[in-house]
């Protein structure tokens, strides 16, 4: 089966299924606990990654908070689950401190892609 390459009006290829996720480090925030998350840990398995335009967004928010609410169904279909936004790691602890849909939220790690390397 041949695979199809997506490439979006800006020249920036998009994956397709069975593709692989391009290798990335990027600090995020498990559980209050600042971490490097790394590509590795995607190899060979199903994830979602949710991407979000900005921290202090309540759209986002509530969005982050629906995606915690599944993740126990998730989880059980082998996958991982990575929520990822522009904003710097300090700004993600201050959003999730002030935000009563993020407080609750576990197991889902909040990765900073401040310089955009997987948004883009």
């Amino acid at each position: 089966m041949d695979k199809e390459i997506f490439v979006n009006k800006k020249g920036v290829k998009k994956l397709g299924i069975h593709e692989r996720f391009p290798d990335f480090a990027l600090q995020g925030i498990l559980d209050g606990d600042v971490k490097i998350f790394s590509g590795d840990t995607l190899a060979g398995k199903w994830a979602v990654l949710f991407f979000y335009p900005s921290d202090f967004s309540p759209t986002s928010s509530s969005e982050i908070k629906e995606l915690s609410d599944s993740y126990e169904k998730i989880s059980s279909l082998g996958a991982s689950v990575y929520v990822i936004g522009g904003d710097s790691v300090s700004s993600h602890k201050a959003w999730i401190s002030s935000d009563n849909n993020l407080q609750d939220v576990k197991n889902i790690p909040l990765l900073s892609d401040s310089f955009y390397m997987l948004s883009r």
